[in-house]
């Protein structure tokens, strides 16, 4: 592990690492019971995606919705409306059942605190709309962005060097922190990004802390 001092900027994952997702299937199956088939459908072809990268955002979602008509019979019409709706209920669930892990905020305001840019990436669109139901303060993000906004899902290296341009900062100074290896650490490493896996490895960015 680098010298966590030299460090300008770190990349949270959101879903597991920000916040205990334990339950959240559960939670959004009880939702849909009357659509279990659906959302089944709309995950399954998300994990189908993943590390795909389809280079913009539109094209991601374009992507997303005829596989989800072509598995369903649906309109696209009505597979918009449904993962439209599915976000809104991503949020209203995590305001209802969840909150942020209290190591993670800590080392969130220590490090900003610092002068290190926080960043938070999730795989998931509505970002910003998701840390707020967990009430999180998001003045301390420098950048907040959805996987889906790059048009790539993780563990595709776009999303990541493209924040890297961003802020400006090279990637030998950017470290990724999430609770997926296959996905967060695989993407961190395919753009030579230090990786640092939730919660097992989290002590190399707490000790510093405790330290002090």
């Amino acid at each position: 592990m680098k010298d966590v001092n030299n460090i300008e900027a770190i990349i949270f994952d959101l879903d597991g690492t920000i916040y205990n997702k334990k339950w959240l299937k559960l939670f959004f199956s009880l939702s849909y019971i009357f659509n279990l088939s659906i959302l089944l459908s709309y995950l399954k072809i998300r994990k189908q995606n993943i590390g795909i990268d389809c280079k913009t955002k539109d094209k991601f979602n374009v992507r997303i919705i005829e596989d989800l008509s072509k598995r369903t019979s649906m309109s696209h019409e009505k597979c918009k409306i449904f993962i439209e709706n599915f976000m809104q209920n991503f949020i209203s669930i995590l305001e209802k059942k969840y909150k942020p892990n209290n190591n993670i905020i800590e080392v969130i305001n220590y490090y900003h605190n610092k002068g290190v840019k926080i960043i938070c990436l999730s795989d998931y669109s509505m970002a910003k709309e998701r840390l707020l139901a967990l009430n999180i303060d998001i003045t301390k993000f420098t950048l907040i962005k959805s996987s889906e906004d790059y048009g790539a899902l993780k563990p595709a290296k776009t999303p990541f060097i493209k924040i890297a341009e961003e802020l400006n900062i090279d990637v030998s100074k950017i470290i990724v922190v999430g609770d997926r290896d296959d996905t967060d650490g695989e993407g961190a490493r395919r753009c030579n990004m230090e990786f640092v896996k939730y919660p097992e490895q989290f002590n190399i960015l707490t000790k510093h802390i405790i330290d002090e």
